[in-house]
Formats: C-alpha cells, sequence, structure tokens
C-alpha cells in the first residue's frame, strides 16, 4: 500500500472517528478528547486506537501528513505533536448548509447546559504523587475518593493523564452539588498522605488554562456539540417497584428509558432520561421526589452499572429490561424464580407415577472431605 493511500485512510479514520454518531457511542475517545479543555490530543494516543493501529503501524508521520492534507478540518499544534479537530468532517458536509432545526439546536443547548452543570460541581486537585515526576506508588479513584468523600456524595473522578497515559498527580471531582464543591475547592489543609492538595473550581481551572493561551482574546470551544446527550438519575423506593412503575412514574416529568436496579431487593436503581439534564429533572421536583420515589445524581458506579446491564440484554433494545426489572421476572415467568412447569422433562419421566427419587446437589469445597449424601 502506498504511503498516499495510507494518509487517504487516516483521513477518512479521523473523519469517522470524530464524527458526531462515534461521539455518541465512542465513550473512550469522547473522555480522551475532553481532557484537554481546547481539544487537543496527542499523535502518541492515536496509536492505541484500534482502527489507527494496524494502519499507522507506530508512525505518526501519517497522523501528521494525514491532518496536513485535511487542514479544513484538523489542526496540529506548533511541534506537530498533537491533533485536534477544528470544522465539519467532509463526509458530513452538504452543498449548501441547511440552517439547524429546533430539535437539533435544543440538543446543543442541553449539552452546554450540561457541561456547565458539571463544572459548577467539580474541582481541580493536585498534589498527589505523580507518576510523570517518578512516583513508584500512586493513588487510585478509590483512594482519591476516601479523601474527598467525608465532604459529600462524589459522584465521579477524572485521573488526569499524560500524552503516554501516566497519571499526572491531579484529578477532577464531581459532587452533587456546587455548594460542596466550593466547600471543598475553599480549604487550604486538605492533605493526601504529608502533601497539602492544591485545589480550585474546575470552571476556574479551564477559564485559567484558556487565559493562558489565548490571553484575553474570547476563547471558543473547538469540540464538536454532541447530537445526544446521556443523562441518568438514580431512584430510591421504600417498597419494592417493577421497572413499569418506575418509568410511568420518571414520564410524569420527561420521556426516559431503560432500568436498571441496583440492588436485589428492586429498591435502588437508575434510569436514563431524555430531553433535559438531570440537573432540570432534579429542579423540577419538590425535595427530589415524585409521589413515592427519591431521586438523585447518578454516581459513575451506578452509570457503569447501567451500560453493563444494557449491553447484556443487547444494546438498542427496548428499555426497562436491565437489572432484575425486565419481561419473564417473577412467578410464572421465565426469569428466576419463575414456574418450573415449563422445563423439559427429564429421561424416564414420561410415566409420573414412576418417577424416581432426586438425590440432593451438594457443592463441596476443594479440600474437604465430602458430606454423606441421602436421596429424598
Amino acid at each position: 500500500m502506498s504511503e498516499a493511500s495510507v494518509e487517504s485512510q487516516v483521513v477518512e479514520q479521523l473523519d469517522q472517528i470524530y464524527s458526531p454518531e462515534n461521539l455518541e457511542k465512542d465513550s473512550f475517545f469522547r473522555e480522551l478528547k475532553e481532557q484537554d479543555p481546547e481539544g487537543w490530543i496527542s499523535l502518541t494516543k492515536f496509536k492505541f486506537i484500534k482502527r489507527f493501529k494496524l494502519l499507522i503501524n507506530g508512525d505518526v508521520s501519517f497522523l501528521v501528513r494525514a491532518a496536513e492534507q485535511a487542514s479544513d478540518r484538523f489542526e496540529l499544534n506548533q511541534d506537530k505533536t498533537k491533533l485536534r479537530y477544528i470544522g465539519t468532517p467532509a463526509a458530513a458536509k452538504k452543498p449548501e448548509q441547511e440552517p439547524k432545526g429546533e430539535k437539533e439546536t435544543a440538543q446543543e443547548e442541553l449539552f452546554k447546559d450540561y457541561m456547565q452543570a458539571q463544572n459548577v460541581r467539580s474541582i481541580y486537585a493536585k498534589g498527589f504523587p505523580s507518576e510523570v515526576e517518578g512516583a513508584k506508588k500512586f493513588p487510585n479513584k478509590d483512594d482519591v475518593k476516601n479523601v474527598f468523600s467525608p465532604f459529600g456524595r462524589v459522584l465521579r473522578i477524572k485521573m488526569r493523564q499524560d500524552d503516554d497515559r501516566k497519571f499526572k498527580g491531579s484529578v477532577f471531582v464531581e459532587f452533587d452539588s456546587a455548594e460542596t464543591a466550593q466547600e471543598v475547592a475553599a480549604k487550604t489543609d486538605l492533605k493526601y498522605g504529608n502533601q497539602v492538595l492544591s485545589m480550585m473550581m474546575k470552571q476556574d481551572y479551564i477559564d485559567m488554562k484558556a487565559k493562558e493561551k489565548y490571553g484575553d482574546q474570547e476563547y471558543v470551544s473547538q469540540r464538536p456539540t454532541q447530537k445526544k446527550v446521556h443523562q441518568f438519575v438514580e431512584f430510591e423506593t421504600a417498597e419494592e417497584k417493577r421497572f413499569d412503575y418506575i418509568k410511568s412514574t420518571v414520564k410524569e416529568k420527561t420521556p426516559c428509558g431503560m432500568v436498571a436496579f441496583l440492588d436485589n431487593k428492586n429498591l435502588k436503581g437508575i434510569i436514563e432520561i431524555y430531553d433535559t439534564t438531570a440537573d432540570a429533572f432534579l429542579a423540577s421536583l419538590t425535595d427530589n421526589k415524585i409521589g413515592d420515589v427519591t431521586f438523585r445524581y447518578a454516581s459513575s458506579d451506578a452509570i457503569a452499572k447501567f451500560k453493563k446491564d444494557r449491553e447484556h440484554h443487547g444494546k438498542g433494545g427496548r428499555g426497562g429490561r436491565g437489572g432484575r426489572g425486565g419481561r419473564g421476572r417473577g412467578r410464572g415467568g421465565g426469569g428466576r424464580g419463575g414456574s418450573r412447569d415449563n422445563k423439559r422433562p427429564r429421561e424416564g419421566d414420561d410415566d409420573k407415577d414412576n418417577k424416581r427419587p432426586r438425590s440432593k446437589t451438594v457443592q463441596v469445597a476443594q479440600g474437604n472431605k465430602p458430606p454423606e449424601v441421602t436421596t429424598a
């Protein structure tokens, strides 16, 4: 394959990976792109992405030439070590630009509201042992959560990494309220080990970095707006509820999708909501309640559980079958705890009067003497 052919394929893959459709479903690349407030991604990181790995075989010069070839859509930094998206992919261009529809404009505003709401609830903190600076032992997300959870509920933690995926010693921490974030950011004596942490609000950090780059010029984000905003809320009830009850309750306020329960008693769970943000949804409630159901912001752990359930039950399927709340649950159904009447009869069971007694199945721990087994 000629180098020109490779470069053309790299351009095509760049267009595809930055497309709104891919950004909607590719959470890994979306988060990678959002690590830098200006949208820069190190060329070395593209080497580890599957669609580029075999194509460029570790040679980032193909990315450089591809970006230069499509300079109307991609930009390189001065050192030609980073790349960012600056325009509409060619595949998505139209002969005449059509005005945005009301739905598309609403989604863009929804995305902006979502990002702003996250920023006002989040802090930037540095002072953790840095892998970049040679630390042999550095914290994981649980360690960071232990530092901040005494002050309020932690929704998610972003461990900031450099271009080689090494921990930089700083984090973004999102709380469930702006008040908690402001209170923590104002602390001057919070430590990790013996090191005092330096903290500020996340939005202040973004503004500071933008000013360092652009000075007094107005900063305009180069990141494309996502086509769809995935929003979730957690819920809790005092007694067990079915998934359809939760969905009908939420639909009093906004359209919604799949439900996944987070416990075995169907008392706690998570639901995806549409056409609004979690902030706007919760703000529309009185005491965060609809009837006997209480709602709150969804944590990253709960969202991960939701996505795992959705993947297990079939991505893109009808909502409401997540967790234990899906079709077939309960007595007589095909799920766990359902009727045994539909089981295939065992060999020799045709004559019920001559049914052989069942023997108990006993699980034996390795290394223990098997207990005596008796028949029923």
